[in-house]
């Protein structure tokens, strides 16, 4: 939270727009299991409120060098916000710390309604399908896959099986 404070106040620097409603849950009017966390709301004064909102903003910090464009793991973060929040744009401000010496980057990225279909179908169906009725997916081998089975079974060797029946009872239970 701290580095968001300032990302917020170098934003408002850079763009001369203003953060509100820092770290807000919020929920889609009608569809309400569709939910965000936005770091912000863009507005244009520093007595604007979330309401008057021209977009959402998002901060971020790494140690690659700027980008040329917004990366798709931010892309997809960027349109689950958009759909959620009914809003046009978002601001990603970006620390970016490569080779020891800190860039400060505004990066935008505009509200697509292709990609916002796209990307509410599919977690609509992963609502309905797993969500809803305790049914956890496959397994995968995706990386976080991988890590959060090591996390459930530390205890397992390597490249080792369990029966996944006790998986979804861990799963369940959190």
């Amino acid at each position: 939270l701290r580095a968001e404070e300032m990302l917020g106040r170098w934003f408002t620097d850079v763009t001369g727009l203003h953060v509100a409603g820092e770290q807000t849950l919020v929920e889609h009017p009608v569809d309400r299991w569709m939910r965000a966390t936005v770091d912000g709301f863009v507005v244009e004064g520093p007595n604007s409120t979330p309401d008057m909102a021209l977009g959402v903003v998002e901060f971020k910090t790494t140690s690659e060098p700027r980008w040329d464009a917004v990366p798709d793991h931010y892309a997809c973060q960027a349109t689950w916000c958009l759909a959620v929040t009914g809003l046009p744009k978002v601001w990603f401000g970006v620390l970016h710390i490569a080779f020891g010496r800190p860039v400060f980057a505004v990066y935008e990225f505009d509200r697509d309604e292709d990609d916002i279909e796209f990307v509410v179908h599919r977690c609509a169906t992963f609502w309905a399908d797993h969500v809803l009725t305790g049914q956890p997916p496959l397994a995968d081998g995706h990386p976080a896959t991988v890590d959060a089975l090591a996390a459930v079974y530390p205890d397992a060797p390597a490249g080792s099986s369990v029966e996944l029946d006790a998986l979804v009872e861990v799963l369940t239970a959190l």
